[in-house]
Protein backbone atom coordinates (compact mmCIF):
# COMPACT_ATOMS: atom_id res chain seq x y z
CA UNK A 1 0.00 0.00 0.00
CA UNK A 2 1.34 3.39 -0.98
CA UNK A 3 1.75 5.79 1.90
CA UNK A 4 1.10 9.37 1.00
CA UNK A 5 2.96 11.93 3.06
CA UNK A 6 2.51 15.63 2.77
CA UNK A 7 5.83 17.43 2.71
CA UNK A 8 6.39 21.07 3.26
CA UNK A 9 9.71 22.73 2.50
CA UNK A 10 10.91 25.63 4.58
CA UNK A 11 14.05 27.68 4.38
CA UNK A 12 15.43 28.94 7.66
CA UNK A 13 18.75 30.80 7.71
CA UNK A 14 19.58 29.39 4.28
CA UNK A 15 19.19 25.77 5.41
CA UNK A 16 16.55 23.55 3.88
CA UNK A 17 14.39 21.67 6.37
CA UNK A 18 11.58 19.29 5.48
CA UNK A 19 8.41 18.72 7.49
CA UNK A 20 6.82 15.31 6.93
CA UNK A 21 3.69 14.41 8.87
CA UNK A 22 4.53 16.85 11.65
CA UNK A 23 8.17 15.80 12.02
CA UNK A 24 10.94 18.24 11.16
CA UNK A 25 14.07 16.77 9.64
CA UNK A 26 17.22 18.74 9.03
CA UNK A 27 18.87 18.61 5.63
CA UNK A 28 22.20 19.98 6.87
CA UNK A 29 24.68 17.09 6.68
CA UNK A 30 27.09 16.03 9.40
CA UNK A 31 30.08 18.42 9.25
CA UNK A 32 28.03 20.83 7.07
CA UNK A 33 27.71 24.57 7.67
CA UNK A 34 24.90 25.46 10.08
CA UNK A 35 25.10 29.23 10.29
CA UNK A 36 27.22 32.21 11.25
CA UNK A 37 27.16 35.06 13.75
CA UNK A 38 25.15 37.04 11.18
CA UNK A 39 22.43 34.40 10.69
CA UNK A 40 22.63 32.52 13.99
CA UNK A 41 22.67 28.75 14.33
CA UNK A 42 20.35 26.61 12.27
CA UNK A 43 19.49 22.92 12.39
CA UNK A 44 21.88 19.98 12.63
CA UNK A 45 21.17 16.27 12.24
CA UNK A 46 20.29 14.21 15.30
CA UNK A 47 23.34 13.53 17.46
CA UNK A 48 25.05 16.76 16.36
CA UNK A 49 25.15 20.38 17.50
CA UNK A 50 26.04 23.63 15.73
CA UNK A 51 29.60 24.65 16.75
CA UNK A 52 30.72 28.26 16.12
CA UNK A 53 34.33 28.02 14.90
CA UNK A 54 34.59 31.69 13.91
CA UNK A 55 32.08 34.50 13.24
CA UNK A 56 31.45 33.43 9.65
CA UNK A 57 31.47 29.63 10.01
CA UNK A 58 29.36 27.41 12.26
CA UNK A 59 29.54 23.65 11.65
CA UNK A 60 27.38 20.62 12.55
CA UNK A 61 29.70 18.42 14.61
CA UNK A 62 29.01 15.21 16.53
CA UNK A 63 27.75 15.89 20.05
CA UNK A 64 29.80 14.72 23.04
CA UNK A 65 28.84 11.42 24.64
CA UNK A 66 25.24 11.67 25.80
CA UNK A 67 26.09 10.11 29.17
CA UNK A 68 28.54 12.94 29.88
CA UNK A 69 27.01 16.07 28.36
CA UNK A 70 23.52 15.38 27.02
CA UNK A 71 22.67 18.99 26.11
CA UNK A 72 24.67 21.49 24.04
CA UNK A 73 23.26 24.99 23.48
CA UNK A 74 24.66 27.21 20.71
CA UNK A 75 24.80 30.98 21.16
CA UNK A 76 24.49 30.95 24.96
CA UNK A 77 27.07 31.77 27.63
CA UNK A 78 26.37 30.47 31.12
CA UNK A 79 27.63 33.71 32.60
CA UNK A 80 29.67 33.88 35.84
CA UNK A 81 30.39 31.12 38.40
CA UNK A 82 33.70 30.19 36.72
CA UNK A 83 35.70 27.50 38.49
CA UNK A 84 38.54 27.28 35.99
CA UNK A 85 39.44 28.20 32.41
CA UNK A 86 41.19 25.66 30.18
CA UNK A 87 42.73 26.81 26.91
CA UNK A 88 43.32 24.98 23.64
CA UNK A 89 40.56 22.37 24.01
CA UNK A 90 37.92 21.21 21.54
CA UNK A 91 34.22 21.17 22.53
CA UNK A 92 34.20 17.44 23.38
CA UNK A 93 37.32 17.88 25.50
CA UNK A 94 35.62 20.74 27.34
CA UNK A 95 32.70 18.41 28.08
CA UNK A 96 35.17 15.77 29.34
CA UNK A 97 36.89 18.34 31.58
CA UNK A 98 33.57 19.29 33.18
CA UNK A 99 32.46 15.67 33.51
CA UNK A 100 35.73 14.76 35.24
CA UNK A 101 35.52 17.67 37.72
CA UNK A 102 33.55 17.17 40.94
CA UNK A 103 32.71 20.88 41.20
CA UNK A 104 31.71 21.48 37.56
CA UNK A 105 27.99 21.46 36.73
CA UNK A 106 27.98 23.28 33.37
CA UNK A 107 30.48 24.75 30.94
CA UNK A 108 30.82 27.33 28.19
CA UNK A 109 33.17 26.79 25.25
CA UNK A 110 34.36 29.68 23.05
CA UNK A 111 36.53 28.80 20.06
CA UNK A 112 37.09 32.25 18.60
CA UNK A 113 38.96 34.63 20.92
CA UNK A 114 41.19 37.63 20.24
CA UNK A 115 44.25 35.64 21.39
CA UNK A 116 43.52 32.81 18.93
CA UNK A 117 43.06 30.17 21.65
CA UNK A 118 39.86 28.34 22.45
CA UNK A 119 38.61 28.74 26.02
CA UNK A 120 36.66 26.23 28.09
CA UNK A 121 35.00 27.78 31.14
CA UNK A 122 34.11 25.21 33.78
CA UNK A 123 31.29 26.50 35.99
CA UNK A 124 29.73 25.61 39.31
CA UNK A 125 26.17 26.75 38.51
CA UNK A 126 23.93 28.65 36.13
CA UNK A 127 22.75 31.95 37.55
CA UNK A 128 22.47 33.84 34.28
CA UNK A 129 22.35 32.92 30.60
CA UNK A 130 23.51 35.52 28.09
CA UNK A 131 23.33 35.44 24.33
CA UNK A 132 26.83 35.12 22.90
CA UNK A 133 27.21 34.46 19.18
CA UNK A 134 30.48 32.52 19.46
CA UNK A 135 29.70 30.43 22.53
CA UNK A 136 28.35 26.94 23.00
CA UNK A 137 27.38 25.78 26.48
CA UNK A 138 26.64 22.38 27.89
CA UNK A 139 25.06 20.69 30.87
CA UNK A 140 26.82 17.90 32.68
CA UNK A 141 24.94 14.62 32.92
CA UNK A 142 22.14 15.05 35.47
CA UNK A 143 22.97 11.79 37.24
CA UNK A 144 26.54 12.96 37.74
CA UNK A 145 25.29 16.26 39.20
CA UNK A 146 22.91 14.50 41.60
CA UNK A 147 25.70 12.18 42.71
CA UNK A 148 27.91 15.14 43.64
CA UNK A 149 25.50 16.92 45.93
Amino acid sequence: MFKHALAMLAISYGVLATTVLGEVTCSTPSMGQCGSSQTGASCCPEGHFCQPWNPSYYQCVPAPEDKKCPTMVTGIDFYDNDLEVKYGLLPGECCDACYNSKECRVFTFVNYNSDGKSACYLKSAITEQRESAGAVSGYKNKLAIIGQQ
